[in-house]
């Protein structure tokens, strides 16, 4: 299996299907079994816990505050 995963941080937000973004995940995976689309399942979920809240957000955006 392999992974690609990219962050983009919008300097204005843009109106994406009626909600404002402003950062931006490209997450690409090859998965050629059950067990590793399994995986690929438990990452996403994980990952999305990232952004969850505003404080989160404000938290990668700025790493070191």
């Amino acid at each position: 299996m392999s992974q690609r995963s990219r962050w983009l941080f919008l300097e204005e937000p843009v109106i994406w299907d009626d909600e404002q973004i402003q950062i931006v995940f490209l997450l690409g995976f090859k998965m050629n079994t059950r067990d590793e689309i399994h995986r690929i399942q438990l990452f996403y979920k994980e990952y999305v816990s990232l952004i969850d809240t505003e404080e989160k957000i404000k938290m990668l955006r700025n790493p070191a505050s």
